[in-house]
């Protein structure tokens, strides 16, 4: 088949590559707020394959939609080239999977979803449920893991965390903020320089409310 034929076919469109598309676009929006099924972060890879796109400016709004067709052909001739082959199959689903994260999303909202049940007030300590740029803090149950993708983490992000007061209220988890706080008993559960800060940021807030 002549290169020009080659091409041709390769750019035919069709309903998989269509929707393939489709998906891909809505992915790669999707990664760009960093927030996925159950809140849960995507792997850096959308930012990856769509970072030729990021040195064209405005252009880039235009060129997402031609630029994601292409990918969805790529993505139709790998799997039409490997479907024969299910070891190889199966290991290029099995990468595709754990480079886009997908798994943390999937488990953390189905079969790993936060548990805050509890009795006293020991049992809720403070934990990311999800994951963002910097995670979404709460009060769980200390028994409950967050499942962690193996891409995601590689590219952990460090962010300075919240102040949260946890307490067991109806045999459920609460989380209090405590950058909101104006009670100097909402300090004495935490140690260190969190108590610390806590006693800061309440004494704060107490005095502006008194302005």
């Amino acid at each position: 088949m002549a290169i020009p034929e080659k091409i041709k076919s390769f750019l035919k469109p069709n309903v998989i590559k269509i929707v393939l598309s489709i998906v891909i676009l809505i992915y790669a929006f999707d990664a760009t707020f960093m927030n996925s099924l159950g809140g849960h972060s995507t792997s850096p890879f959308p930012f990856l394959i769509f970072m030729p796109l990021m040195f064209t400016g405005i252009l880039s709004l235009i060129l997402v939609i031609p630029y994601s067709y292409i990918l969805s052909c790529l993505v139709v001739l790998l799997f039409n080239s490997i479907k024969t082959k299910k070891w190889l199959f199966v290991l290029v689903l099995l990468v595709f999977i754990l480079l886009t994260g997908i798994d943390e999303s999937v488990v953390n909202s189905t079969i790993n979803r936060p548990d805050y049940s509890c009795s006293v007030d020991s049992d809720c300590v403070v934990k990311s449920i999800s994951k963002g740029w910097c995670g979404n803090l709460q009060c769980v149950n200390q028994d409950w893991k967050y499942y962690d993708s193996m891409i995601n983490s590689i590219f952990a992000l460090s962010c300075r965390q919240p102040l949260l007061s946890c307490s067991c209220v109806e045999n459920k988890c609460e989380s209090k903020d405590l950058y909101k706080s104006t009670d100097f008993k909402d300090c004495e559960k935490l140690a260190g320089y969190q108590k610390e800060e806590c006693m800061g940021i309440v004494d704060y807030n107490i005095n502006r409310t008194n302005e």
